[in-house]
C-alpha cells in the first residue's frame, strides 16, 4: 500500500466520520425539536381547553347570581359558548336557564361540558359537583334530577 492510497483511505474515513457525525447530530436535533413541538402543541390545546372551561364556569357563576347579574355580560358569555360548544350542549344550557321544571341542572351542564372539553367519557357525575344556590335566583335548581 502506497502513501497516496493510505492518505486517500484516511481522508475517506475522516469524511465518512464527519458525515456520520453531522447526520447523527442532525437526527438527534430534529428528534428533540419534534418532541418539544409535540409537547408545545399539547400545552396549547390544554390551555385552550382551560380557557373554554373558564367561560363555562363564569357563565354559570353569573347565571346563579341572576339578580345582580349584568345581562350584557351574561349574553356575551352565553353567545361565546354557543360558538364552540356542540349544539346539544347549547340546547342543554338553554333548557337550564329557561325551563324550570325539565331543564338541565348546572352540575349536569358542567359534566356535559367537561366531557366535551376533555374529549372522553368522564366518571364524574352531576351529584359529585357541589355548588351553592343563590337565595335570590329562584330559577336555579340546586338538586340533580
Amino acid at each position: 500500500m502506497e502513501a497516496t492510497d493510505l492518505t486517500i483511505l484516511i481522508v475517506s474515513f475522516s469524511v465518512v466520520q464527519a458525515l456520520l457525525t453531522w447526520w447523527i447530530k442532525s437526527r438527534l436535533t430534529e428528534s428533540i425539536k419534534h418532541e418539544y413541538d409535540k409537547r408545545l402543541e399539547e400545552f396549547k390545546r390544554d390551555q385552550l381547553r382551560k380557557e373554554k372551561a373558564a367561560v363555562v364556569a363564569e357563565f354559570l357563576a353569573e347565571w346563579t347570581h341572576l339578580k345582580g347579574a349584568d345581562t350584557k355580560r351574561l349574553n356575551q358569555l352565553l353567545w361565546e359558548l354557543s360558538l364552540y360548544l356542540p349544539s346539544q350542549l347549547v340546547r342543554d344550557i338553554k333548557s337550564m336557564v329557561t325551563d324550570k321544571k325539565n331543564g338541565k341542572t348546572a352540575p349536569e351542564v358542567l359534566v356535559s361540558a367537561r366531557t366535551h372539553l376533555q374529549g372522553e367519557a368522564d366518571p364524574l357525575a352531576p351529584a359529585d359537583i357541589a355548588h351553592f344556590k343563590h337565595p335570590d335566583n329562584t330559577s336555579m335548581r340546586s338538586g340533580v334530577k
